[in-house]
């Protein structure tokens, strides 16, 4: 099993024009250096999870990294139909993540 990333050289890669990008979060970009994808730094707290427009997203940390993400008891707390309460935070809480993040060919990452 794999998963959906954009590949890359360098983090500017990551941007796919964006303006601002790479930048501080959401923006904040960085290509893994063994496989060549695009990663996400993260949150650094909370507030930096304003922008994305949730006023229910937490900065949490995960074995992943920091992720913004809503806390979850069922799937209907998520509030968005293709995420599901799947993830477990380090703290052992659950949040709601995207369902279907691994893929077998490029062709399943849309």
């Amino acid at each position: 099993m794999g998963h959906c990333a954009i590949p890359c050289a360098a983090p500017a890669d990551c941007c796919q024009g964006q303006a601002g990008c790479p930048d501080s979060f959401p923006y904040h970009f960085a290509c893994e250096p063994v496989d060549g994808a695009c990663v996400n730094q993260g949150c650094a707290a909370s507030s930096d999870c304003v922008a994305l427009g949730d006023p229910l997203l937490e900065c949490l940390a995960t074995t992943n990294g920091p992720v913004c993400a809503r806390y979850c008891s069922v799937d209907a707390d998520c509030g968005i139909a293709s995420f599901k309460c799947i993830g477990v935070a380090n703290d052992g809480s659950k949040y709601c993540k995207y369902g279907s993040p691994e893929c077998q060919v490029d062709a399943d990452c849309g």
